[in-house]
């Protein structure tokens, strides 16, 4: 519940949110389990408009800013642990504890090109691939002034020191990391493709979890 609770807190003007959890409250007549509480805001953020379905990943580009579906996923990815286990997601060398610790906060909201779009000490991708879903992560303003147009290698640099202290800035950048299996030369278009593909079969499976607490829900009763 803490972990989708901070992830609206970043997303979503609190007005929006935390007024109806308020109003639900109030109009229980029992104390509500943490289960109940995170289907409600979770089916209230689905219900908003362009929340239950997932745009075509076409549009999912630097130029649409795609804030909110960055950090939705990250929660997908978070929630995915710790229901399945890190087996779930197929990398042997993926460090748990450091996804479980993993924090939303407010200053996350500047959008990471891990391939930089100054290619001047990388190789040069197509513009459409630069700026596409799978090459893109959500991270501080701070950090992304660290990162700059660095070249990749330099930017898994300063992510294994995150990881080492246990600080991730963006899950999602994590996994663009392992998929690239750590190394800047594995960070290949083919490869950013197969991570944006994986990345978008999660966050689906987290809005269709949605999808079936909301059919469950009682007849006449609206969130």
């Amino acid at each position: 519940l803490r972990q989708f609770q901070s992830m609206l807190d970043v997303s979503t003007e609190p007005h929006i949110w935390v007024l109806p959890l308020l109003k639900h409250l109030k109009e229980l007549d029992h104390e509500p389990t943490q289960m109940e509480l995170l289907k409600f805001l979770m089916i209230k953020d689905f219900n908003r408009r362009n929340h239950s379905c997932i745009p075509d990943i076409g549009k999912l580009d630097y130029d649409t800013r795609p804030r909110y579906w960055l950090w939705r996923l990250d929660y997908a990815l978070w929630e995915k642990l710790i229901l399945d286990d890190k087996a779930v997601f197929g990398y042997d060398e993926l460090d748990a504890d450091t996804i479980r610790m993993y924090e939303f906060h407010g200053n996350n909201r500047s959008i990471e090109h891990l391939h930089p779009q100054n290619e001047n000490n990388n190789e040069n991708w197509p513009r459409k691939d630069v700026d596409s879903f799978g090459n893109l992560a959500i991270i501080s303003s701070g950090f992304n002034s660290q990162q700059n147009n660095l070249p990749v290698h330099v930017k898994f640099a300063n992510l294994e020191v995150l990881l080492g202290n246990k600080n991730l800035q963006s899950i999602k950048l994590y996994f663009m990391y392992l998929k690239a299996k750590k190394t800047d030369a594995e960070w290949t278009i083919t490869a950013k493709n197969e991570h944006a593909k994986e990345m978008i079969e999660i966050l689906q499976e987290s809005l269709d979890k949605v999808k079936s607490y909301k059919q469950q829900q009682p007849e006449g009763e609206e969130f």
